[in-house]
């Protein structure tokens, strides 16, 4: 197959997945390397120190309290993103994107594909905070009853669910681009690239920035 005989939006669509997979990649193998240059390592750093302190003087209604917290905001984002995935759908079948639609938007090329995956990230985002939900309420009782001896073990469920958060919160991110999608691969791209932006102030510290962990540590 010649590429020259695809259509530019194929290439505007790749390049747009491509930019954020790419940073997404590159995140991760600093959040590896280098956690203290990120948003998500230095938060690792704080959960470990937290629970360590938590652990030792025994304060079990900051845990309590903190975990609560936690579970409030995850609880909205998963009502949120559950009522936009469903409503989504619910607009799929109600107005049956394709030549004969009403609107422009929805007579667009595989309007109805782009309209499922965008649904399809608001149910993996409700997914990733129903877990966040789901471990939130053992995790409860784990640090509540933890020792010194267990501290590693609780510490892995601790990120394991704060994880789960980060992923729920990543699939909101990813809405902006894919909504974006549904008027054309160029606004795809340009979305992609404001995403890309954006994500970066807030995954990186910024040079100059003082860094409260590593005076601590």
């Amino acid at each position: 197959m010649d590429f020259r005989d695809l259509p530019w939006t194929w290439f505007a669509d790749a390049a747009a997945l491509l930019l954020i997979a790419s940073y997404h990649w590159h995140l991760l193998r600093q959040v590896a390397q280098h956690p203290e240059r990120t948003s998500i390592g230095r938060n690792r750093i704080t959960r470990r120190r937290w629970l360590a302190d938590v652990i030792e003087r025994r304060a079990d209604i900051l845990a309590v309290q903190t975990l609560r917290n936690w579970a409030m905001t995850a609880t909205f984002l998963a009502s949120t993103a559950i009522l936009i995935a469903v409503g989504i759908v619910h607009f799929i079948f109600v107005n049956e994107p394709g030549s004969a639609a009403a609107t422009p938007l929805l007579r667009a090329e595989f309007a109805g594909t782009k309209l499922f995956l965008l649904a399809g990230v608001f149910f993996a985002a409700f997914f990733c905070f129903a877990q966040t939900l789901r471990a939130l309420n053992h995790l409860g009782f784990e640090i509540v009853v933890a020792t010194t001896d267990d501290f590693d073990a609780v510490l892995r469920h601790l990120h394991r669910h704060s994880d789960n958060f980060t992923l729920g919160m990543r699939c909101y991110y990813l809405s902006m681009p894919f909504s974006a999608w549904l008027f054309g691969a160029p606004h795809l791209l340009v979305a992609s690239v404001i995403l890309v932006f954006l994500m970066q102030r807030l995954d990186y510290r910024r040079s100059g920035e003082v860094s409260v962990l590593a005076s601590k540590s």
